[in-house]
């Protein structure tokens, strides 16, 4: 039996103050050992993960405690070796060898000799589906991958290689619906905003795709494929904000309200241009926005004996109705 008090360095008696800031300090712990290179302190930081989920679960609620304190009372004593019952305890170390040198198939093989020993064991079906996935086999993937995250339903990491099948398949609605769990599970991680972001622009829900962005760039500023994320999600948005002329192809403004929409965003995509290979790419496509911009603030249409009018308004009068219709009013 997992003794929790003992996982989060805390005494059995401790109040609930004190177990929540236990259960921060240790995820955050085991969390950031989780993403370490070495295969075998990634495993005992995973299983410590999934500890501490079901240690919150319990400690904090009152009556879960009590019944958890009388059974570690009753429980035989620690003697310095895990009594948890394994299939095979050196399974995932197998795995993992296999894995990290690229042979995917015997990897799912490994993990799927221990679904046939214990169908409940949802790492198992994690890293079988995870190692479908990598192989190629991306359709075989999702049924395993998606009952892990029955079996593992607080680990984000399931979700978000859920997610990664999903949008390797193109089914961006169920991407995006694994990656937004990831992202509820672990508020704080960016790259889970940043990928939400990415599913609802691509299946067109911009103003969706920018708040999600913006939640990612507020937690990660410099991290450049966030910046590159918020910067597209930016410019998509402009870009609907503005009327669209259809026997033309192209974008103009033809109110003040889009004018002052587009200048405000382009000054967050002059502040989020990421400083990578990107950066060109971004800066045109701004550029290509700032003229815009610049051409409804010019004073067009005057004459010897007239005056002209202010750009957005002649633009609008010269448009006809469907491109008057587009854009924000």
């Amino acid at each position: 039996m997992v003794n929790y008090y003992e996982l989060l360095e805390i005494s059995q008696d401790a109040d609930k103050t004190t177990v929540e800031q236990a259960i921060r300090k240790t995820r955050r712990l085991w969390n950031n050992r989780a993403n370490s290179p070495d295969a075998s302190i990634r495993a005992e930081a995973e299983q410590h993960v999934r500890e501490i989920a079901e240690a919150e679960k319990i400690l904090l609620d009152a009556d879960k405690r009590e019944e958890y304190n009388r059974q570690l009372a009753q429980s035989p004593k620690d003697d310095g070796r895990d009594q948890r019952p394994s299939v095979d305890a050196d399974w995932e170390e197998e795995f993992f060898q296999a894995y990290n040198s690229d042979l995917e198939d015997i990897a799912a093989s490994i993990a799927q000799r221990v679904i046939s020993a214990d169908s409940q064991n949802g790492r198992a079906w994690f890293l079988y589906g995870e190692a479908l996935r990598r192989g190629g086999k991306i359709e075989q993937s999702i049924d395993p991958l998606r009952r892990a995250t029955m079996l593992l339903p607080n680990d984000d990491g399931v979700f978000r290689q859920l997610g990664f099948a999903y949008y390797d398949l193109k089914h961006l609605a169920d991407a995006y619906k694994a990656f937004k769990n990831a992202s509820i599970l672990a508020p704080n991680n960016s790259e889970y905003h940043a990928l939400c972001a990415n599913c609802l622009r691509n299946v067109g829900m911009i103003p969706e795709a920018l708040e999600e962005a913006k939640s990612a760039h507020e937690l990660a500023p410099n991290d450049d494929v966030v910046r590159f994320e918020f910067f597209v999600a930016l410019h998509e948005d402009a870009m609907a904000a503005m009327a669209y002329n259809r026997s033309s192809g192209k974008h103009l403004i033809i109110n003040k309200v889009q004018l002052d929409y587009v200048n405000k965003a382009l000054k967050a995509m002059a502040l989020t241009i990421p400083q990578d290979e990107n950066k060109a790419q971004c800066t045109a496509a701004m550029e290509e926005i700032a003229k815009i911009a610049v051409d409804a603030e010019s004073i067009k249409g005057g004459g010897f004996l007239r005056a002209g009018k202010v750009g957005y308004e002649y633009n609008y009068e010269i448009s006809n109705s469907d491109t008057r219709a587009s854009g924000k009013h």
